[in-house]
């Protein structure tokens, strides 16, 4: 696709075929590499969370790509506060719900609150095998690793 788009010729979306999937620009194990990593000079911030237990993670979740993703939270249980900016609970009405894999669509986006009770290591990551690849190597792609401490 960018090959075809950059020489100016059209592109046909049915053909998407990525072969990488990223979390913040990142694909595993990019992703778990530190802050200003010197390996990673375009891309200053990393995809790995740092919390400690007690607190609320607030995860903004945007869908910028052509394909629909179920984000495995490693076992931690989330529950979805907003869709595409429109907060699921008032004071009338509390839709919102809680998942262990919210699925987020194409173009979707969904803020998902997490309250960390546990300390220790989980890895969110997408329960499409296919997006947990580099190129079809395993492990990479959609693998973001949350750490927890006490």
């Amino acid at each position: 696709m960018h090959e075809a788009l950059g020489s100016g010729q059209e592109y046909d979306v049915l053909d998407y075929t990525p072969d990488y999937w990223v979390v913040n620009g990142r694909s595993y194990p990019d992703t778990v590499k530190d802050d200003r990593d010197r390996s990673l000079p375009s891309q200053p911030s990393w995809s790995r969370i740092v919390a400690r237990v007690g607190q609320r993670l607030l995860s903004r979740i945007a869908n910028t790509g052509f394909q629909n993703h179920g984000l495995y939270l490693g076992g931690l249980v989330g529950r979805v506060v907003a869709g595409d900016s429109y907060p699921l609970a008032t004071r009338a009405v509390d839709a919102s719900y809680e998942r262990t894999t919210p699925t987020i669509g194409s173009c979707e986006r969904l803020n998902v609150l997490v309250i960390l009770e546990v300390p220790g290591e989980c890895y969110i990551r997408d329960r499409d095998h296919g997006h947990i690849v580099n190129r079809d190597m395993f492990p990479g792609g959609m693998i973001a690793k949350v750490e927890v401490a006490p």
